[in-house]
């Protein structure tokens, strides 16, 4: 049965057939039931009305049929041709703007939030392919502690004070920072955190800081005059204490 015909007899409703108010409520009830209950759902756009989470596209779908449906099978076929195409271009830029906002640049006075994260006016940003130390994580230095955490974050801070920074990223982490090169007054403050000993290379993730990690373990710089536990193993055993990676 057409998804735009009645069950009484298979007549088709016409624009001039009851007109009042009770009549076309309770034939757009039926229509819509007929429309529901019909093959024609899994044409085209049927598969994401009935996938998507989105109750906005499933009740503007469920409205255009209910006003369709009473002026004929012919409006009901030239819809459906309309809205795969509709379907179809809303799909495609929504892949163009997911993969839009996944990249960008950003500019402006930052503020230090850690070792290894910071703000540019509502931006959060965590600096791609290091890893510092938490900020509760302590360190030794011969028999005492070293609270090195809080001195990652001073470290960044005193790099952050008074610069231009700007920062660039390909893509964002699951809590929708942005995981980023940044740059203050010119110089990668990714690599220069890890080039003095106060951040490791996230070989995780990059393998881009490897070599000014060496430089400062062979110098003794930093983390590396004294014993630690690398961040992320300290997060694993910590996990009350760590912040999001």
């Amino acid at each position: 049965m057409h998804p735009c015909t009645s069950d009484a007899g298979g007549a088709t409703p016409r624009r001039g057939v009851e007109r009042s108010a009770i009549a076309r409520t309770q034939k757009l009830a039926q229509c819509r039931s007929n429309c529901r209950g019909s093959q024609s759902r899994k044409q085209c756009l049927e598969p994401v009305v009935e996938n998507t989470n989105n109750t906005e596209i499933k009740y503007l779908y469920c409205h255009i049929i209910d006003w369709v449906c009473p002026y004929g099978p012919w409006l009901y076929r030239v819809f459906t041709k309309i809205r795969c195409a509709l379907v179809g271009c809303s799909l495609f830029t929504q892949c163009l703007i997911a993969n839009a906002v996944g990249a960008g640049e950003i500019s402006g006075p930052a503020h230090v939030i850690d070792g290894d994260s910071l703000r540019i006016k509502n931006l959060e940003i965590r600096l791609h392919g290091i890893d510092a130390p938490e900020s509760r994580q302590t360190c030794t230095i011969g028999d005492q502690q070293w609270a090195c955490g809080r001195s990652a974050t001073q470290a960044l801070g005193e790099i952050l004070v008074d610069a231009t920074v700007r920062c660039t990223w390909t893509e964002r982490d699951r809590y929708g920072r942005a995981l980023a090169t940044c740059f203050a007054n010119g110089t990668n403050i990714n690599a220069k955190l890890v080039t003095n000993g106060f951040a490791l290379a996230y070989r995780q993730y990059s393998g881009r800081y490897i070599a000014n990690e060496t430089l400062a373990r062979g110098n003794a710089r930093g983390l590396w005059r004294s014993r630690f536990i690398a961040p992320w193993r300290w997060r694993r055993t910590n996990a009350a204490h760590s912040k999001r990676r």
